[in-house]
């Protein structure tokens, strides 16, 4: 049957998408098994040539070269499969990299830096020797990297010096790297050479137009970040994976397995990793950013446990590759070749809520004044695409029984503090309306995406055209000449396939069941496109739309119209590069999601009705980089607890690549099983109760009918009041319990509000995350990539010293316990604040509960977390703990995160700094508006792809950026104390407040803070608490009382010092 050829002629068409395991199997078929990079026959180094052009170029003799370049003495960058191009070709950079070519963006790092480095290159008989080096002040040079090329059989090792671990976790042998002793690197106490990165013998392959890396993959090493991919540990072995942007709701579609399978490809592309341990017992990590836009296939040690596989489906690599002592080390240095983030508006840190199925203003505004009602706070409310006029992006249903009144909607809600945000997705319904601006535009400019094909070595008939995907672990294949989604849609196939640029493709979105419209698709590649694009949120702009939510991002298309649940796989689209031939849309598969952020985000910087505002946008799914325009949800999950267990994992993995706003739709966008009509209440009290504190922070949930009747935590209790008699009296409590608890604990990130937002515009300056994985903040801990490996992927920490370990399984099972690990070698206390007082109910006044002896680092601790009937400490559900020397500052929640600078008044927020006991610490607090575009600082870090002139001007990430805002620095010191007797014994806590930036006017200081910090000491020794306390600094009066109960001295200081650089020093002995 012709159906049946062309089904089979479509599975065997090199333009689909394969699974990794499949890609790799085929590549070992010794018939099929491609080219080698065998020997180098030929180098090519231009050594008279500055360092920013500088670079090693290996030829094989079978037309393909590799070049190579420092970019920083610890950073190279690989360049695999690219045939004897012109220099300029060579020198290009890609979208994700923040500057247009290699050497501007080393121009613009030395800039930035300040570094005094060079590049040589070593040679003889067998191998090449590419080497970075630093300049001292003294004249003399320092070996940074040295890259050992083996000519014969062609091999990379990287080789730096490292430095041995602390003494805490003893040191062991490291193996060292055979050398040619003329330029071996010196030996010193504490330090050795080792190899850092390797490949394999022969590791470099070409099969067709896919690029595969082979490195070496040492038994002790361990692999971790991999970005959005799932999994059932952040740390990953013996695994495929498959970098491929899909609409993969449920986490299912490719294997059946759910979330737990790291294999299923996701809906965001982030193929960056980091090594740990591959030389125990020093410190060494190394991390790698393998670029491309196609399909990525990973063979991480499944295939040979020995042996870490990379492929690029289509087209070469840039491979980044980053070694340095500690992983944070490793995240600046990547952000600062991917970029940063702008500082994002403070209450994108605020609780939102979201429903499909939020289809009236009443609806939506019900909603907002319930959560109001109950307390709890809420900064956002999330409209889907239920607002649109027949689902046409960018409008809004104005009957009387949809959104009558947008922009009253919109401003009354602001008016109590909520923003709104809509869902956007790249697609333009193609129905024809006379008033559908964007439409009639978009055709008459021809900006759409049109319907070329490239069908070069495949079937050209329209009849035989088929489409691939997967459901449920089942390939799916479609034939567009009769299959139709579930909506209406009476479009011919035939005359509109492959008929060029006049004619846009036609595709369509599916919004589940019978849900969806046909549709075109703006030319995002395009940079006029993108710009256009930008200005279509004008209307809504104007109305009130406070953000966007980006969504079906890929962009999502109904099975029926392309591949993939996407464009099909041949159809022509624009290139990266102006002036390129066109690709098919599987070799830049996820170019044109990005390009979808990018467009965003300019469009609303360019709004004049978004002047001098800061601009946020939730994305669903991009490529590396992206989170220079946006934060990232990680798409349409369920309500399971395998769904929370990976949601922590995830978000730690993607903050290692830079992403500043990320999380999971809190309690699950989808059912977790057939039928089910809410999320089960143990189970969204344990996600709000551990993932409280993760950057994104949103209940999201399909409410659209034969779906879920509810997710609000309110709506809770009501129900239960509504079917007591169906429900039972043995569910009372749980059911009640869900507001409590949630409001509890949505109500504590409020309070530390403060210190997630430090964090957030730390980020800004050097790229790491809000929320931290134990792996880049416990440097000297080993035993997190050994026998405490596990606590990887379940617990996290807070900017540095708050450590938050998620109960992630059923009470049942588990009843209310979990193994929690303390990393060493800092001592810990049992989290003692709280946002309210148990007994008064009075949030004003309550300190927290008295501090108990500290526990040593590396201990294993069982701790009991249930929750039931008077609970006094609510927090205690969740373990949680405070290093030692801990700064952490706190404030009285509010029900929304405040527009310092809208109009209505204000009251201020007095902040609480409380201080533990332990070692010597500081902590940067940083006051502004929290929204305007000028406190953003001046001279960060680079963002945006663009010409720099001598590297200066891409220093300044926003050229809107004013720097007014303040730091604020705490410090505590333990110090002997003066004229002690005893030596060594009575000891003095130091602490001082003074301002390192002072840009934010002390009139605004006095608005949102008050005139005075409240400063509470905390003590482990009940015999010191009392100890007389000295402030000096200022002229002020101090008073400074005891809490003998609490084991806390708690007194106030003037926010203003009468030197601010100096500032504040109080002293206790201890």
């Amino acid at each position: 049957m012709a159906t049946d050829w062309a089904a089979q002629q479509k599975l065997v068409d090199p333009y689909n998408f394969v699974k990794a395991e499949d890609f790799f199997q085929n590549l070992d078929n010794v018939a099929a098994g491609g080219e080698q990079a065998s020997a180098v026959t030929n180098f090519l180094f231009n050594g008279g040539a500055p360092v920013t052009e500088r670079k090693l170029v290996l030829e094989f003799g079978n037309g393909k070269a590799l070049s190579m370049r420092f970019i920083r003495p610890r950073v190279w960058l690989i360049r695999c499969n690219f045939e004897n191009v012109g220099e300029s070709e060579v020198d290009k950079s890609t979208k994700h990299v923040i500057q247009p070519t290699v050497s501007s963006l080393i121009q613009v790092l030395d800039t930035y830096e300040s570094l005094n480095w060079d590049v040589e290159l070593i040679t003889d008989e067998s191998s090449l020797v590419f080497q970075s080096k630093i300049g001292k002040d003294d004249g003399t040079w320092t070996i940074a990297t040295q890259l050992w090329v083996q000519v014969h059989p062609f091999k990379i090792t990287a080789i730096q010096m490292l430095e041995s671990s602390s003494q805490w976790q003893g040191i062991q042998r490291l193996k060292s790297y055979e050398m040619n002793a003329s330029v071996q690197l010196p030996t010193k106490p504490g330090f050795r050479p080792a190899v850092v990165w390797q490949t394999k013998e022969r590791g470099l392959r070409y099969q067709g137009k896919a690029t595969v890396l082979s490195l070496e993959k040492p038994s002790t090493a361990r692999y971790f970040g991999w970005g959005e991919q799932g999994g059932r540990s952040f740390v990953k072995d013996r695994t495929f994976m498959n970098y491929f942007n899909y609409d993969d709701m449920e986490y299912e579609s490719v294997y059946g397995n759910g979330p737990l399978d790291s294999r299923e490809p996701l809906y965001h592309s982030d193929p960056f990793w980091i090594e740990a341990n591959r030389s125990p017992g020093y410190r060494s990590k190394t991390g790698t950013f393998f670029a491309n836009y196609s399909q990525i296939c990973v063979d991480l040690g499944k295939t040979n446990t020995g042996e870490l596989r990379i492929a690029t489906r289509f087209g070469p690599a840039d491979v980044f590759v980053i070694g340095d002592k500690d992983v944070s080390q490793i995240i600046k240095h990547y952000t600062s070749i991917v970029g940063r983030s702008w500082l994002k508006p403070r209450y994108a840190l605020g609780y939102g809520q979201g429903a499909y199925g939020y289809d009236t203003q009443r609806k939506v505004e019900n909603s907002a004044s319930e959560y109001r009602r109950h307390g709890f706070p809420l900064d956002s409310m999330h409209i889907d695409v239920d607002i649109q006029e027949e689902y046409r992006t960018f409008t809004v249903d104005t009957d009387a029984d949809k959104f009558p009144h947008p922009e009253e909607m919109f401003s009354s809600l602001r008016r109590t503090g909520v923003k709104c945000c809509t869902n956007i997705t790249p697609f333009i319904n193609s129905e024809e309306s006379k008033s559908y601006v964007t439409l009639n535009e978009m055709i008459r400019k021809r900006y759409f995406v049109p319907d070329e094909r490239y069908l070069r070595d495949s079937v050209a008939g329209v009849q035989d055209q088929r489409y691939l995907c997967y459901e449920s672990g089942k390939l799916v294949v479609s034939d567009p000449n009769v299959d139709r989604p579930g909506f209406k849609d009476n479009y011919f196939f035939e005359n509109v396939f492959n008929r060029g640029g006049s004619v846009p493709y036609h595709g369509g979105v599916s919004y589940g069941k019978n849900l969806g419209k046909p549709g075109h698709y703006p030319d995002l590649n395009r940079s006029e496109v993108r710009e256009w694009w930008g200005q279509q949120y004008e209307k809504l702009i104007k109305l009130g739309l406070e953000f966007v939510w980006q969504d079906m991002t890929s962009p999502s298309i109904a099975k029926e119209y392309g591949d993939m649940k996407s464009f099909p796989c041949r159809l022509l689209l624009s290139p990266q590069e102006a002036g390129q031939p066109k690709q098919p849309a599987i070799e830049i598969w996820s170019l044109y999601a990005y390009n979808l952020h990018k467009a965003t985000f300019k469009g609303w910087n360019a709004s004049p009705g978004r002047k001098g505002k800061r601009n946020f946008i939730i994305g669903r799914g991009s490529f590396s980089g992206m989170h220079r325009f946006a934060g990232l949800w990680t798409g349409d999950n369920a309500s399971t607890w395998d769904f929370l267990e990976i949601s922590v994992a995830q978000a730690l993995a993607l903050g290692l690549s830079g992403m500043t706003i990320v999380g999971g739709d809190v309690g699950g966008f989808m059912p977790g099983k057939p039928g089910e009509k809410y999320t089960d209440p143990e189970l969204l009290i344990r996600w709000y109760s551990g993932c409280f504190l993760l950057p994104w922070f949103r209940n999201h949930y399909n409410g659209k009918p034969g779906e879920k009747l509810f997710q609000e935590p309110y709506r809770y209790p009501e129900y239960y009041e509504l079917h007591s008699e169906e429900l039972g009296p043995d569910e009372k409590f749980i059911f009640c319990a869900v507001l409590e608890i949630s409001r509890y604990f949505t109500r504590l990130r409020y309070s530390l509000m403060q210190m997630l937002y430090d964090a957030m515009f730390e980020n800004v300056f050097t790229g790491l995350p809000i929320v931290n994985s134990l792996a880049i903040t416990e440097v000297e801990d080993e035993t997190l990539y050994l026998e405490n490996e596990s606590f990887l992927s379940n617990e996290y920490i807070v900017r540095k010293d708050l450590l938050v370990a998620p109960i992630m399984t059923e009470q049942e099972s588990s009843k209310g316990w979990r193994s929690v690990y303390l990393p060493g070698p800092d001592h810990w206390f049992r989290f003692n604040l709280s946002c309210h007082d148990p007994k008064s109910k009075a949030d004003e006044d309550f300190l927290g509960y008295a501090l108990h002896a500290s526990i040593p680092g590396g201990s294993r601790l069982r701790v009991e977390a249930r929750f039931q009937p008077n609970l006094s400490d609510l927090s205690r559900i969740t373990p949680m703990y405070i290093r030692e020397g801990a700064i952490i500052p706190k404030q009285k929640p509010r029900d929304h995160v405040p527009d310092r600078t809208a109009l209505e008044e204000e009251h201020a927020d007095p902040i609480t700094v409380h201080f533990y006991p332990g070692k010597a610490n500081s902590y940067n607090m940083y006051l502004d508006d929290g929204i305007s575009r000028e406190s953003a600082p001046k001279s960060c870090f680079m963002h945006s792809n663009q010409k720099a002139v001598n590297g200066a001007s891409a220093l300044v990430a926003d050229k809107e950026a004013g720097g007014c805002y303040r730091q604020i620095v705490f410090s505590q010191q333990i110090v002997p104390a003066p004229h002690s007797e005893n030596s060594g014994v009575e000891r003095t806590r130091k602490i001082n407040i003074r301002t390192a930036h002072d840009g934010y006017d002390k009139s605004k200081v006095l608005q949102d803070i008050g005139n005075t910090y409240r400063i509470v000491i905390w003590h482990e020794d009940p015999d010191s608490v009392a100890n007389e306390v000295t402030v000096t600094g200022t002229k002020k009066h101090c008073p400074f009382s005891p809490d003998m109960d609490l084991r806390a001295m708690v007194g106030t200081v003037p926010v203003e010092a009468d030197d601010p650089m100096t500032g504040i020093y109080i002293e206790q002995r201890v």
